[in-house]
């Protein structure tokens, strides 16, 4: 739904890209190319969610595209795999669409395991550990992941 992130890990794997960042692209049509154009996606392909961007990131608060595409994405009956670490509380206000959608569908939450974003209330590992639990009982298919993963220093 986005190309680019507000959030600025300053590990992220995008950052190999001279134009990561730079811009912050909103794809306001991005529901309609998928109601328009994925009619024919095979069911056991996933889509993943979240590769060039953080889904729940903060412009989903106005935008609402993370969960305009899993509506459609749902309708299609296309598997999807979302991947984030921000905005639990976006993630929470989707969890009747995501607890009730029509095929296989993960939320995978980053745990972030350096000092500096442990002061960030919405990377905190507590709260995301609160909210995989929430998900879970919901019976929502969640995995968590660790982020970054540093030779000598991740124990």
């Amino acid at each position: 739904p986005y190309d680019g992130c507000t959030i600025d890990c300053p590990y992220c794997f995008q950052k190999v890209d001279n134009n990561w960042n730079k811009d912050l692209y909103i794809k306001k049509n991005i529901p309609e190319l998928i109601r328009d154009k994925l009619g024919d996606w095979p069911k056991d392909k996933v889509i993943y969610i979240g590769s060039r961007c953080d889904p729940y990131q903060k412009i989903e608060e106005k935008y609402e595209l993370t969960h305009k595409c899993i509506e459609e994405l749902d309708k299609l009956g296309i598997p999807i795999m979302i991947v984030t670490k921000s905005h639990h509380d976006l993630l929470i206000r989707d969890i009747e669409l995501l607890k009730n959608y029509s095929s296989d569908v993960k939320v995978l939450l980053g745990f972030s395991n350096l000092n500096l974003l442990k002061e960030k209330d919405d990377l905190s590992i507590m709260k995301t550990i609160k909210l995989a639990n929430r998900l879970y009982d919901e019976g929502i298919n969640v995995w968590g992941f660790i982020t970054p993963v540093l030779s000598g220093i991740t124990d």
